[in-house]
């Protein structure tokens, strides 16, 4: 199995928030709740997002994409851990949803085990949208 190797090429995609993505590597893959983030903070982080991308237009240099992960993933980061939010997905039932949506398409669109010849969107488009 392979993993994220930093000498290795890479693509910074950027969507809600940014995703680092490699070819055939292993990816690990958190769930959240809209309520993980307090929506003031959230609302302002996207703000000062979108003004930082206004000067600084992509495709980004690798300094920019360090400050970018400076300013912005690390913020995210150090947000989600604080355990704002009611932490549903902590309820088995909860739990349930996100391993029923990961389950849904299994063995029709993806394997849950790495597979060759595969994207990463093929994957994680349909779970993103399933409800």
């Amino acid at each position: 199995m392979n993993y994220y190797d930093k000498a290795a090429e890479k693509n910074l995609y950027f969507g809600n928030l940014p995703h680092l993505r490699q070819n055939k590597v292993c990816y690990f893959v958190t769930f959240r709740t809209a309520d993980s983030i307090p929506q003031a903070k959230l609302q302002q982080w996207i703000q000062d997002r979108n003004e930082w991308f206004l000067v600084h237009p992509e495709p980004l240099s690798e300094s920019e994409k360090a400050e970018y992960n400076r300013l912005f993933s690390r913020k995210i980061e150090q947000w989600l851990d604080c355990n704002y939010g009611e932490c549903l997905l902590a309820l088995e039932r909860c739990k349930m949803i996100v391993d029923n949506a990961l389950h849904f398409f299994a063995e029709k669109r993806y394997k849950l085990k790495p597979m060759n010849n595969i994207t990463f969107n093929e994957i994680w488009k349909p779970i993103k949208v399933y409800h």
